[in-house]
């Protein structure tokens, strides 16, 4: 039977870590049990794939942002475009377009990969929800496979006297010509055969984002926050912080008599899936600490 022990980095009064030697202070305390042990490592598991669900998320929200940036930036009239000019920014905004699809569904086939039985279930019923409701999802998910075994889409930027603003658009003719797997969106798209308006397009899709992100935070929010509570009764408060355990087992406990400290074996992810709980209106599990 392993001796599974907690420890806490010692800190100053101002909250920063105590050094000895040149590295971090580690105070060992009681030993656990081994099931004690056991739900602490499933719980920290689940905050950390929350932590990095959240994160991707994060990223598709930036991606998006950047590109309605640069689309806002050249649909104005007032920004003088040369042809030359033209081309290098319909490059960009393929760029910063292809980016944003891609990485719409690693977040969202990240989160599937977290998941069993019935919370895959439920995903699976929620992913299936916004492909049936929203065109932007239908369109963004073949549009993915079509660059994926194809060719990136073709960028147009216009203007006429009727328009106060660019045209920038995906070219539909360009993606049926050379694809032939849209499924339901190949309606759509010939109902748009002058072509898809990215800003319109991009705008609708990160309102989706959002309420997308919301849902699915609700799928784990029971293991979250049963992680979340079970963690409390190792939880320290000195000087108004909220501590965070390191589980030791006897191999690290070896190390760091050595005077090796793994940062690895740190858990800084509590505080964090807290506040974005709090940030998406969802839970707040409160510790009482400042």
């Amino acid at each position: 039977m392993d001796n599974y022990s907690l420890g806490w980095w010692d800190r100053n009064e101002d909250g920063s870590l105590v050094y000895i030697n040149g590295a971090p202070n580690l105070m060992i305390g009681d030993i656990i049990s081994d099931q004690d042990k056991e739900a602490l490592d499933l719980s920290f598991q689940i905050l950390n794939e929350f932590i990095s669900f959240h994160s991707y998320y994060i990223y598709v929200n930036r991606n998006i942002e950047d590109l309605l940036e640069v689309l806002y930036k050249v649909s104005d009239k007032s920004l003088r475009l040369t042809n030359d000019m033209k081309l290098e920014y319909a490059q960009e905004i393929g760029r910063l377009l292809n980016n944003s699809v891609m990485q719409l569904f690693v977040y969202i086939n990240y989160f599937e990969c977290t998941l069993k039985d019935k919370n895959l279930e439920k995903f699976k019923m929620l992913a299936n929800k916004y492909y049936d409701e929203y065109w932007e999802y239908r369109f963004l998910y073949q549009l993915r496979n079509f660059i994926t075994h194809r060719t990136l889409p073709s960028i147009s930027i216009s203007s006429n006297i009727i328009n106060a603003k660019r045209i920038i658009k995906i070219d539909a003719k360009h993606l049926l010509n050379n694809y032939t797997k849209w499924k339901q969106v190949k309606n759509d798209l010939e109902k748009q055969i002058e072509g898809v308006d990215i800003i319109d397009l991009f705008e609708k899709t990160k309102d989706m984002v959002i309420k997308f992100h919301k849902e699915a935070i609700l799928i784990k929010q029971g293991d979250l926050t049963k992680g979340m509570v079970f963690i409390q009764r190792f939880l320290k408060i000195k000087n108004g912080c909220l501590e965070i355990p390191v589980i030791i087992d006897p191999y690290t406990e070896e190390k760091l008599k050595k005077g090796i400290v793994s940062w690895s074996t740190t858990f800084r992810c509590f505080e964090t899936a807290n506040k974005y709980l709090i940030e998406l209106n969802i839970e707040e599990i409160s510790f009482g600490c400042v």
